[in-house]
């Protein structure tokens, strides 16, 4: 499980050019903040497909109700 952890975290980092060693004149700080922006950025990505996903299902749900509502017909 920790090295399942370990390759969904690499990842994101790999994809945003993040990398987990210090290049020359950053601190392990300066790093660990690179890592977390790639993260945020990877999440934000991921939060923004999930809108618009949601968005496509409710203008699908509200199509389909409609459409029932025309199959249906007038009620006497």
């Amino acid at each position: 499980m920790t090295e399942q952890i370990k390759s969904i975290i690499q990842t994101p980092n790999a994809n945003q050019g993040g990398e987990l060693e210090a290049v020359d004149g950053m601190t392990p700080l300066d790093v660990v903040v690179r890592i977390l922006n790639n993260q945020l950025s990877y999440l934000m990505c991921v939060d923004e497909k999930a809108e618009e996903f949601s968005s496509r299902i409710q203008r699908i749900a509200s199509q389909v109700s409609a459409a029932d509502c025309e199959l249906m017909g007038p009620k006497f």
